[in-house]
């Protein structure tokens, strides 16, 4: 007998998310409104890219600018069908479609897989093989690799979708997602399906995996040329460069294998649509973000631009200077190698060594760097006498010429803090207003923790265990920085030692990195009790949650030794003031002599390592709460849960907000002043304003309050009656 294979179904429902109507409105809302400024935001980069003469001609921006086109193509293929499915609440899609969708989006995401190493080739051959990097990364080059990426991501999984296409589905036809992924769509399809899963599993692996290694190996051969270079400027903006393309390496390949860490269970699904929108949706919003947000050379070209377009008024003159075209790379390359050649001469012994004068008046400048892009510095301080001539990572080739003995040595034993720098007057008024904002702030968590102590309720729960250590942990943090701001606006010399300085750093960074793992903590705390409701007196017990805040206590503590040990092992030998009123990272750096080393991105990358890690920990912890608190089945208390739960995003978006509002502090005169106002926030009103969000309508709270006025009232009528 021949057995007919022949497909049955011909459409999927794609079920997407299951809330209600009011949570879909405001799904649709928000996604509307990320795929807008997705397209918005990678539109204006190409733009950039296309109207500037001088980025259009560097391989790293030529490939920015496809990168971020492809972006949009991807971020297509999946947000218009989830806005019309949450339109539409039937969520049906052809068979046809279904395939299309699946073999698009795994193709761009292979693409863009392709498209981060050649990107990381890209580095690679610029900081090491600076000399040979024009020649080898010429703009023929650079279209042919963006070419076999784009050929290759495409041919990639046409085997794998045929053959899934070929498989046959004869009910059910419900898809639990929002889109069309290989794994809801296998597990639909009628046995046997032979080696299908298993080739498409091999075929995804080994892309995402060969890449992978190639941009680890590639950026970890950058980072040992990086840190065997000689120029520290160099150090700076290399780093700069290539921690934005980490930054964005890591959100793609991190969200791609979160899939494999899934656990299984009832809540599977929901996390897998939670993941997959994060790495189809969010990644895509925040990549542009990352590459442009702290990146000199798009900001310079945006000007430029607005400048050119009558927008904003500037100089024409240095306009025209700044867009001198580059000379042949032939020419280029020649020019790189006798410049190597004269500067390699001077440590010759045989050879005159030239004074500082003679370099300044007439430096050895490659022929294919325009002269706006040479940076000349002389160090006049004493002991030292040299000369830094820095070329951008886009010419890539830096050097450094030392004239006369350097001296490495610590010489200052204190620093100036500046404070506000306000009169009289002020200061006073200040000192007033903090004085009191400490006080308030002591007695409101002071207060929580003792309730939380004294109530046999509250005591035995995991979430007032929690945040009592973090109303603890708040004292703490509080008190690192306020108590020294009122002394310095009693005492207005604003000295402070050595010691005590790096002591506040550390103990600054340290509480604040303890309430990044507690903020994560609570998240988890939430995630348990609403979405494993039954298994949750079982996994957060007390001896789970005492050692969950143990850890917290620990990861935080141990987080900056590193960094800061770095940092204070560093030269400071003048001057010694500092524009801020506290001991903060980026302030100590700049007063740090040369050689810096590798000790500003070390600091950098604990920073971003720990900061990212928790946001992205909380925000698929609430995420996922969020989206099983929609589901009909939690009708009736989901009034409760949100109203629990949103205290806890209010502070969760206080302290991050605060936090990012540094990365987006803009370059001018006033930089200072809104990086103090910002600090001031995070480090003051925050821990003045949490415990207000967590306890105020919170009738867990109330309720313990109400029990200890009755314990006191009682006992004190006892007392009487005795």
């Amino acid at each position: 007998m021949e057995i007919v294979n022949r497909t049955t179904v011909q459409e999927f429902i794609l079920l997407g998310f299951s809330v209600g109507q009011q949570g879909r409105m405001l799904l649709f809302a928000l996604f509307t409104a990320i795929y807008t400024l997705t397209l918005a935001e990678h539109f204006i980069i190409i733009m950039i890219i296309l109207q500037d003469s001088h980025l259009a001609c560097i391989p790293m921006y030529i490939l920015l600018g496809y990168f971020s086109f492809l972006e949009m193509c991807y971020v297509t293929a999946t947000v218009p069908r989830m806005l019309f499915d949450l339109s539409f609440t039937h969520g049906v899609i052809s068979l046809h479609a279904c395939f299309i969708q699946l073999y698009v989006f795994f193709s761009l995401g292979s693409t863009e897989c392709f498209f981060l190493a050649a990107m990381a080739l890209d580095r690679y051959l610029a900081i090491c093989h600076p000399l040979q990097y024009p020649k080898i990364m010429s703009q023929g080059s650079c279209y042919a690799l963006m070419a076999v990426c784009l050929s290759v991501g495409i041919v990639f999984y046409i085997v794998p979708v045929v053959l899934i296409s070929r498989l046959s589905f004869c009910g059910p036809n419900i898809i639990d997602h929002f889109l069309c992924d290989p794994g809801p769509i296998l597990a639909l399809a009628c046995p046997p399906i032979g080696y299908v899963g298993f080739l498409f599993n091999v075929i995804a692996s080994s892309g995402l995996l060969a890449t992978f290694v190639f941009i680890v190996v590639s950026y970890g051969l950058v980072g040992v040329t990086l840190v065997k270079a000689s120029s520290q400027s160099g150090h700076g903006k290399g780093f700069s460069t290539v921690s934005s393309h980490l930054a964005v390496v890591i959100l793609f390949f991190g969200s791609v294998a979160a899939m494999y860490a899934i656990p299984n269970g009832e809540s599977n699904a929901m996390v897998t649509k939670v993941v997959t929108l994060f790495y189809s949706s969010v990644t895509p919003l925040l990549n542009p973000l990352i590459y442009c947000l702290k990146n000199d050379q798009v900001k310079e070209a945006m000007t430029r631009l607005l400048k050119k377009k009558g927008i904003i008024g500037g100089n024409s003159e240095k306009t025209s200077e700044v867009l001198a075209p580059l000379v042949d790379q032939t020419l280029c390359q020649e020019s790189l190698m006798a410049f190597s050649h004269t500067q390699r001469s001077y440590d010759q012994p045989s050879q005159p060594q030239p004074t500082v004068k003679s370099l300044l008046s007439s430096p050895p400048t490659p022929a294919c760097v325009p002269a706006n892009r040479l940076s000349i510095t002389e160090d006049k301080r004493p002991g030292k006498q040299y000369l830094l001539l820095l070329f951008d990572y886009d010419y890539a080739i830096w050097f450094q010429m030392e004239l006369g003995q350097m001296v490495n040595g610590t010489t200052v034993t204190e620093f100036i803090l500046l404070g506000f720098g306000v009169g009289p007057q002020e200061r006073f008024l200040l000192l007033i207003f903090f004085i009191i904002l400490y006080v308030v702030t002591l007695a409101e968590n002071l207060t929580i923790i003792i309730l939380v102590v004294l109530d046999t309720h509250l005591a035995r729960l995991p979430m007032y265990i929690l945040l009592s250590n973090f109303s603890w942990l708040e004292i703490c943090y509080v008190s690192t920085t306020v108590p020294r701001l009122i002394f310095d606006l009693a005492s207005p010399q604003g000295v402070i030692s050595f010691t005590d300085c790096f002591l506040q750093f550390y103990l600054l960074f340290s509480f604040g990195t303890t309430e990044n793992f507690f903020l994560s903590a609570m998240a988890l705390d939430r995630y348990l009790a609403i979405c494993h409701p039954l298994r949750y007196p079982q996994i957060m017990t007390q001896d789970f949650c005492f050692a969950l805040v143990v850890a917290c206590w620990g990861l935080g503590f141990m987080a900056y030794v590193i960094p800061v040990t770095m940092i204070s092992k560093l030269s400071f030998c003048g001057p010694n003031i500092i524009d801020h009123f506290l001991c903060d990272a980026g302030t100590i750096l700049a007063l740090a002599c040369p050689p810096l080393g590798v000790t500003p991105f070390v600091c950098q990358m604990f920073v971003n390592t720990f900061v990212l890690s928790n946001v992205l920990f909380v925000v698929l912890s609430y995420g996922t709460v969020i989206l099983t608190l929609m589901k009909p089945s939690f009708e009736g208390s989901r009034r409760k849960a949100f109203s629990t739960i949103s205290f806890h995003l209010i502070v969760v978006t206080l302290f991050y907000g605060s936090v990012a509002a540094m990365y987006v502090c803009p370059e001018g005169e006033n930089q200072a002043e809104v990086s103090k106002a910002v600090s001031l926030f995070y480090t003051s009103i925050t821990p003045f304003l949490n415990p207000m969000i967590y306890c105020l309508r919170n009738d867990q709270v109330k309720e313990a309050l109400g029990r200890l006025r009755k314990r006191k009232v009682s006992l004190l009528g006892r007392n009487m009656t005795i």
